[in-house]
């Protein structure tokens, strides 16, 4: 079971197993079977699970508006097993982890079904949308029942910001606004908006 995919997907493997256990505590009254089975539920139910979501990524400020700019990245890391982890190494890369951009690396502790966060300062230098991953147990020093939910992307939003808001605005010196009713010499559209002329 080891490298099962997904949380969800370790739990229904969990769940499937159980359910076809036999009366007697065996599956298929095979020794070679159960042995497996039970193997595979302790590596489900108990060993250690690293796992990070984009969600579980996190910038302050969320995003970048002038430049430069001091950001910080939060990761939290999370073991859905019951067994504790000692010194999982966290990395925090720019871009895809196979280029090599490591921005950071640190150690955490995680006790079983708990949490950890971890954050990273960057400077931001330009307005181009970047994406950060984090990578939980890059090496795979860590048994764990799953190893394919150890990375995580997200992406810093940057730019100004969008205009909010409207009027009054001037056209070519003339004042307009949205409020007051039109006769058809007074009335233009500006992006999908009707606007009179005053």
């Amino acid at each position: 079971m080891r490298q099962a995919g997904s949380s969800a997907g370790t739990a229904s493997g969990v769940g499937y197993l159980l359910n076809n256990q036999a009366n007697n505590g065996s599956w298929n009254n095979s020794v070679f079977q159960t042995a497996l089975a039970v193997e595979s539920l302790y590596t489900g139910q108990v060993s250690a699970d690293l796992a990070i979501s984009s969600s579980d990524i996190a910038f302050n400020p969320i995003s970048v508006e002038t430049v430069p700019i001091d950001v910080t990245i939060s990761a939290t890391v999370r073991n859905l097993g019951s067994q504790s982890v000692s010194q999982a190494k966290v990395s925090f890369y720019s871009g895809d982890p196979s280029l090599g951009n490591l921005i950071s690396q640190s150690t955490v502790d995680i006790a079983g079904n708990a949490s950890s966060l971890v954050e990273t300062t960057i400077t931001v230098t330009d307005l181009q949308p970047s994406s950060y991953y984090v990578v939980v147990d890059e090496a795979n020093l860590v048994a764990e029942a799953s190893e394919w939910n150890n990375a995580a992307v997200k992406t810093l939003a940057s730019g100004p910001p969008p205009a909010l808001g409207f009027g009054p605005f001037l056209l070519f010196g003339a004042r307009i606004s949205r409020s007051r009713k039109c006769t058809a010499e007074s009335f233009i559209s500006l992006a999908g908006a009707n606007y009179c002329v005053l």
